[in-house]
């Protein structure tokens, strides 16, 4: 029992070989800011959960009508990015981690960026 044990605890510490990929996950550089016509509560990023890798810049494309923002939701607030309509701003994510983020003006639309 207490092998058993041992051998549990040993294989919860050890490091996978390859992470898994998170489900939707996309790997690219640029999100969309999505408006349906006549629809706020249906405002979006896509995708919503990017992966990328350190030192990419990501960009977010406005061609809504309305204002919005990038708002981290990570300690420290490393971006909080306005994008006016048919503008974009853009984030250079230098550290590896998992970024969190919502639209401070319409805070239904969030989204992640995972930097390997």
């Amino acid at each position: 029992m207490r092998l058993l044990a041992l051998v549990l605890v040993l294989s919860a510490c050890a490091p996978s070989a390859t992470p898994s990929p998170s489900p939707g996950a996309v790997s690219t550089d640029r999100v969309a800011i999505v408006e349906p016509t006549a629809a706020i509560e249906s405002f979006s990023y896509a995708p919503a959960l990017i992966h990328v890798s350190v030192g990419t810049k990501v960009t977010w494309h406005n061609a809504g009508a309305q204002f919005h923002t990038v708002t981290s939701d990570s300690p420290g607030r490393p971006f909080d990015l306005s994008v006016d309509p048919d503008k974009d701003a853009s984030f250079t994510f230098a550290l590896a981690g998992t970024f969190p983020y919502h639209c401070g003006v319409h805070p239904q639309m969030k989204g992640t960026v995972v930097v390997r």
